[in-house]
């Protein structure tokens, strides 16, 4: 796991400062994924990634099966459901 943490973080220096400072200014960091784990075979990164900076993972309905099990997979989001809370935000402003 470590191996996999350096090549992925850092390595690359420009991504940890835009991480560590976007983690900084973060109440309550959440990461959400979709597809695009799953085609681009990144599935241990993330996990290892939400793993070690101890955020919650959220996931499309179809990929829920992704992270399924994991300590910090809170389950699924579901785009009506989002469509819903925007549309109940904008009439209230």
């Amino acid at each position: 796991m470590g191996d996999l943490w350096e090549k992925m973080f850092f390595e690359n220096k420009n991504m940890q400062r835009i991480l560590i400072s976007a983690l900084a200014e973060a109440k309550r960091p959440i990461i959400l994924i979709g597809e695009g784990v799953r085609t681009s075979n990144t599935i241990q990164e993330v996990k290892t990634f939400s793993q070690h900076c101890c955020i919650p993972i959220l996931s499309s309905r179809c990929s829920e099966d992704i992270v399924s099990g994991f300590k910090y997979y809170y389950g699924y989001i579901e785009v009506m459901a989002y469509d819903m809370q925007i549309l109940y935000f904008q009439n209230r402003i």
